[in-house]
C-alpha cells in the first residue's frame, strides 16, 4: 500500500525512480525493491521520511494515516488563484522562483 501511494505521487510529480532516489537520498535499488511484487515491502521510517520530503508530502500521507483532504503542494493548494498563477507563469524563471520562495516563507512562518 505504501509503495502504491509513493508511485501515485511520484507519477503526479513526474519523477523517475532515479530522480526520486537522488532527491530523497534513498538508493534507487531500494526504491525499486519496494515497488517489486517480490521485493522488500518494509521500508524504514527514516527512508519513508526522506521520500515524503522529496515528494513534498507528509509522512502520514504516505502511510495513509490521514485523509487527503488538502492538496499537498503549493500550486494545488492555491489553484483557485489560477489567474494570478498564470501571470506568474509568464515571468522569467528566476522571478517566478523568487515569488514562489517568498510566498512559501510567509506560509511556513504563519504556521500553516
Amino acid at each position: 500500500m505504501v509503495a502504491e501511494t509513493i508511485k501515485e505521487i511520484q507519477k503526479k510529480r513526474g519523477l523517475t525512480n532515479a530522480e526520486l532516489a537522488e532527491r530523497s537520498g534513498v538508493n534507487k535499488r531500494t526504491l525499486e525493491a519496494w515497488f517489486a511484487k517480490d521485493g522488500n515491502p518494509n521500508p524504514t521510517l527514516s527512508e519513508l521520511q526522506k521520500v515524503a520530503d522529496a515528494l513534498e508530502v507528509s509522512l502520514d500521507t504516505l502511510v495513509g494515516n490521514k485523509p487527503k483532504t488538502e492538496p499537498e503542494n503549493f500550486y494545488d493548494k492555491y489553484s483557485q488563484y489560477k489567474e494570478l498563477l498564470a501571470q506568474i507563469d509568464k515571468l522569467d524563471l528566476k522571478s517566478a522562483a523568487l515569488i514562489n520562495d517568498i510566498v512559501e516563507v510567509f506560509y511556513k512562518h504563519n504556521g500553516k
